[in-house]
């Protein structure tokens, strides 16, 4: 895994709303690390390490706990009602040798022919579900769109993938497509933006938190 991104863990013993407040105020922000077939671990992360992995589009990052590192997955984060501050971070520790499975963003690669003679780019898929060795998750899908013309498509079959990764959805979905400005002018709205996904819900033991 290239390029990857650190976040420093601290140790924690005790829960609650109160506490929680105090860790944030003290710019720290309480998670939990999962393990397979182990206790959960009460911890503390660094919220601008946290936010950088998020910016970088990084789900698996390395851990470091003093002299130990490991690697993890980010499960799930939970914002404030403005979507601006982090509240908690539940992370999955992994191994090297495992599959997971992780949302990965798709970019595109050059210009396309059918834009400069004024067509419209239309992304239909911005993230696609992958499956992949932990070492092998890549930090996007890259699509090379220096030959689409207009009514030209790009469908999840053709993509071009990193070696190792296997994308999970459905081979035919159209990723994005060239087509004309009057067809993006009509294309319905209604359904076509899906509302992100609101990180609420907290595990039972983390109720208090």
């Amino acid at each position: 895994m290239s390029d990857a991104v650190t976040l420093s863990v601290e140790p924690r013993t005790k829960t609650g709303s109160k506490v929680s407040r105090a860790l944030r105020k003290a710019d720290k922000v309480p998670a939990i690390l999962y393990a397979h077939g182990e206790a959960a671990e009460l911890i503390t992360l660094n919220p601008k390490e946290v936010l950088n992995a998020i910016r970088l589009g990084k789900s698996v990052v390395s851990i470091n706990q003093g002299k130990k590192t490991e690697q993890a997955i980010i499960r799930e984060v939970q914002w404030d009602h403005l979507g601006r501050d982090i509240l908690h971070v539940d992370l999955g520790r992994v191994s090297a040798d495992e599959k997971i499975k992780v949302h990965v963003p798709v970019v595109t690669k050059g210009m396309a022919p059918g834009v400069n003679a004024g067509g419209v780019l239309d992304i239909t898929i911005h993230s696609l579900d992958v499956e992949c060795l932990v070492t092998q998750v890549p930090q996007n899908i890259s699509v090379n769109i220096s030959e689409l013309n207009i009514g030209d498509s790009v469908h999840v079959r053709e993509l071009q993938l990193p070696p190792g990764v296997r994308v999970l959805n459905d081979q035919d979905l159209v990723v994005l497509h060239v087509v004309t400005k009057r067809d993006e002018e009509i294309k319905p709205t209604e359904g076509t933006s899906p509302e992100p996904e609101v990180l609420t819900k907290k595990k039972p033991e983390e109720g208090k938190e």
